[in-house]
């Protein structure tokens, strides 16, 4: 199969690669469905698994390594589903550097917010004790938490609070021992990302948001706000997107 294709995979611009823990696999979200696994130890590099849209849709964001899978998440897609998002888990032992057929193995789907009317999933991390997964709903302002053993959803955070009414998290990061998160916060004239009838990617403070790990990640609390500034000619641009923890 191509790595472009009208049908099955239409836009093969790379948005998210993530190396796995074996330094072997490279994961590549791409922004008009599917992904690419890339044996990344070989010379020249070379696609060893494929995915088009029937099993990853787009636009493919984030990418996580946890409990011996690979988490992948999908959001915003105009010319799928304007508003949506989902997650799938990919086993990684079942990977080999000799190419397998398209969409193999499969991706066991662990939610689908698509008919949910306002989705739009993005960052994800784990948290707490290495069992949960939080999963970004930047237009909904929410954590999905994730049971990663089950692979099961068990809670969802609210994040509009005293500090922000519409925080509209992007990406998010865990502090080294699991139990604080940090998250980017998005402004109120985003530069990426965002569709205008739905303002899913539309923020009221952008800056960084800090959030408390409790329950061994099945919830958590919104406890601070540094807030991020640029004002020109009057009007706050400010935007807030990316985010790192270095551990030192």
């Amino acid at each position: 199969m191509a790595c472009e294709d009208p049908e099955l995979r239409p836009d093969s611009a790379p948005i998210f690669p993530l190396v796995d823990s074996s330094s072997v696999f490279t994961f590549v979200t791409l922004r008009g469905g599917g992904i690419f696994v890339v044996d990344s130890s070989a010379t020249p590099m070379a696609i060893v698994a494929e995915y088009d849209t029937s099993s990853i849709a787009p636009s493919g964001m984030a990418i996580f390594e946890a409990m011996g899978k690979m988490y992948v998440n999908t959001g915003v897609s105009p010319a799928v589903n304007p508003i949506a998002g989902d997650l799938y888990a990919l086993p990684l032992s079942e990977f080999t550097t000799t190419p397998s057929p398209p969409n193999t193995p499969a991706p066991a789907i662990v939610f689908s917010d698509d008919e949910a009317g306002r989705s739009d999933s993005h960052g994800l991390t784990l948290v707490g004790d290495g069992q949960h997964l939080w999963v970004v709903d930047r237009a909904r302002n929410a954590l999905v938490v994730v049971d990663a053993a089950a692979d099961q959803v068990v809670n969802e955070i609210d994040l509009a609070s005293e500090f922000s009414d519409d925080p509209a998290p992007d990406m998010i990061a865990a502090s080294p021992d699991g139990q604080w998160v940090f998250m980017s916060l998005r402004g109120e004239l985003p530069l990426t990302g965002d569709m205008p009838k739905h303002h899913n990617a539309v923020g009221s403070t952008p800056g960084v948001g800090v959030m408390q790990v409790q329950d061994n990640g099945a919830s958590g609390t919104f406890t601070n706000l540094a807030p991020m500034t640029n004002v020109v000619d009057g009007v706050e641009t400010s935007d807030t997107h990316g985010i790192a923890v270095r551990q030192l």
